[in-house]
């Protein structure tokens, strides 16, 4: 008897040994143990993850030819796969039936413990919107339309670089690549780029009306900041008022006709087109007028996607010019804050006629203007943190007779790239 039983419990181990082999993968035991990542299922070392066999767990049989995806059959929990196989004694197969059942790490031949993990929302990585749908990697399951799909882990123009999203156009830690980093600290289009100053300027008029010599001298001087013989301008216009859009052209033009000043300007009128399209190499100035039909908090994202392009293009020597009259929707300040051009907490209007002060003329935003001068229609002061420093100037404030630090209207702000 005790022959024949010894024989019996060799032809199981031997059964087990053969089934377990398809779910294998190639390594054995070392030394008594296996390699990392792999699993000892009756002295064959197993790759639970991938394993049809011994999926998730010794024993672990994917039923209807489920493949084994992340330890779960059909990248899902199951609760109908084959039996355990038994370590001495146990059964295999269907569990076997031999006083009682497997023993010593056998199971029954139905998983009753397995309870399904697929159930709504379908939310995860593992069941993106549906039971069957498995992410595949660099995306994550995203709500989309009511449900949730697969989506990139980094929406464009942003690339996933190492689990940070970066934009390979201006960022200087991954310049055209993931990797690449800048040793000038400025990134345009792609492609490292030496550093000079560049200029951020803020003025509280939108320009609505058609303004008075010293507001258009203001604008003129700011958009013709770069000494080149032809100004090229991308001008952001999505969400503006026509009105002001063209009378700001318009103000523009007449100013360069006096000046015998060449220039262009190209409208960008989807904000996700910015970061791709400005750089250095195609445009001097990027001029934002004021956005008063933005939907609410928009202008704050728009500032947030701009940031990295918008440094990167100042570093290189470019001009940015932004409006803001306080209508609409109100929310320049936060595009301003967002972009981390200037910190706005506010703008406060000024009542049609207040005279206003130029403080440092010799600016080249104050160049030609007068000591003071009455203010037009939808101007503004801003509410800051900010305080005038070596690259810093409150160009034009609200009257010095006030009782404080008199705010500004107009703020200049140097540009220069911090040494790497």
């Amino acid at each position: 008897m005790k022959l024949g039983r010894s024989l019996a419990l060799a032809g199981v181990v031997l059964a087990v040994t053969a089934m377990a082999s398809p779910g294998c993968g190639n390594s054995g035991l070392v030394g008594g143990s296996c390699a990392s990542g792999l699993t000892n299922c009756s002295n064959i070392c197993i790759d639970l993850q991938v394993a049809q066999y011994n999926c998730g767990r010794c024993g672990h049989v994917c039923s209807n030819g489920l493949a084994c995806i992340r330890g779960k059959c059909g990248g899902l929990d199951e609760n109908t796969g084959g039996g355990g196989y038994g370590g001495s004694g146990g059964g295999a197969g269907n569990g076997g039936t031999n006083n009682g059942g497997a023993t010593n790490g056998g199971s029954s031949g139905t998983d009753s413990g397995e309870v399904d993990a697929c159930t709504p929302p379908y939310n995860d990585a593992l069941h993106c919107g549906n039971c069957t749908t498995v992410c595949p990697s660099e995306t994550v399951c995203a709500p989309a339309s009511g449900s949730y799909e697969c989506r990139p882990s980094c929406e464009p123009p942003l690339h996933n670089c190492g689990g940070t999203c970066a934009d390979l156009n201006s960022d200087p830690a991954n310049c055209g690549n993931c990797g690449v980093s800048c040793p000038s600290g400025a990134c345009q289009a792609g492609a490292c780029v030496g550093v000079q100053p560049g200029h951020f300027v803020a003025i509280c008029m939108n320009y609505l009306t058609a303004p008075g010599p010293q507001p258009t001298l203001l604008l003129s001087n700011s958009i013709f900041l770069p000494r080149v013989p032809n100004v090229r301008i991308l001008a952001y216009d999505q969400y503006i008022d026509p009105l002001v859009g063209n009378q700001v052209d318009a103000t523009i033009a007449a100013e360069a006709a006096k000046l015998g000043q060449q220039f262009s300007i190209s409208r960008v009128t989807d904000s996700l087109d910015v970061p791709t399209r400005l750089n250095k190499s195609n445009y001097d100035v990027f001029l934002v007028y004021e956005q008063p039909k933005a939907p609410p908090s928009e202008l704050s994202n728009i500032g947030s996607l701009w940031a990295s392009s918008l440094e990167s293009f100042s570093y290189a020597g470019g001009v940015i010019v932004m409006l803001d009259g306080g209508q609409g929707v109100r929310e320049m300040t936060q595009l301003f804050t967002a972009t981390r051009l200037f910190p706005v907490n506010d703008e406060v209007g000024l009542s049609s006629g207040t005279y206003l002060a130029t403080r440092v003329l010799g600016d080249q935003v104050a160049t030609r203007m007068t000591t003071q001068f009455p203010c037009q229609n939808d101007t503004c002061v801003f509410e800051t943190s900010l305080t005038p420093d070596a690259n810093t100037t409150f160009v034009i404030t609200e009257p010095a007779t006030i009782i404080g630090a008199p705010r500004p209207v107009v703020v200049h702000i140097t540009r220069i790239a911090p040494q790497p």
